[in-house]
C-alpha cells in the first residue's frame, strides 16, 4: 500500500461523487479526468463505466506513478498523461466528458481560465464538463 499515495479528502468524497457521476457522464467514450492527483478517484470511478475509456491526467509528472499504482489492472483506464490545463494544446484531441475534482478552489485564476478554454476545445458538442469542489455561493 505504501507505493500508492493517499489523500484523505479523495477517500471521503469518492462514494458521494460516484452516486452522482452515472447520471452525468456517458457510459461510453473517452472520459478525461483532469488533476487526477493520487489516482484514487480514477481507481474508484472507472469500474462503474466499464464501456468507457477513463483517461487520468495531472500537471505534475511525479504524480503519474501514483496514478498507475492505483489503477493497475483496470482494463478501461488508460496510461496517465501529463496535462497542464493552462497550455493551449492538450494531449487529448477530443473527449466525451471531462471530470475535475478539487482543483479550481486552490488554483490561480489562470488555471480556471485555461480549464474552461481547454474544455471548450476538447469536449465534443453537448458533452458534460463536471466539476466538484468547495465553492462559495452568494
Amino acid at each position: 500500500m505504501s507505493d500508492r499515495p493517499f489523500a484523505p479528502a479523495a477517500d471521503r468524497n469518492k462514494d458521494e461523487l460516484l452516486a452522482v457521476l452515472p447520471r452525468i457522464l456517458p457510459s461510453e467514450g473517452l472520459i478525461l479526468e483532469l488533476a487526477s492527483g493520487t489516482g484514487q478517484h480514477a481507481a474508484h470511478f472507472a469500474p462503474r463505466f466499464p464501456q468507457a475509456r477513463w483517461q487520468p491526467s495531472d500537471q505534475r509528472p511525479e504524480a503519474l506513478a501514483g496514478i498507475r499504482a492505483w489503477t493497475e489492472g483496470q482494463p478501461n483506464v488508460l496510461a496517465p498523461l501529463v496535462l497542464d490545463v493552462t497550455t493551449p494544446e492538450w494531449p487529448i484531441a477530443a473527449a466525451d466528458a471531462i471530470v475535475t475534482v478539487n482543483l479550481l478552489h486552490i488554483a490561480p485564476w489562470e488555471v480556471c481560465l485555461g480549464w474552461l478554454a481547454g474544455a471548450a476545445r476538447t469536449l465534443r458538442p453537448g458533452a458534460p464538463l463536471y466539476y466538484y469542489g468547495p465553492l462559495l455561493r452568494r
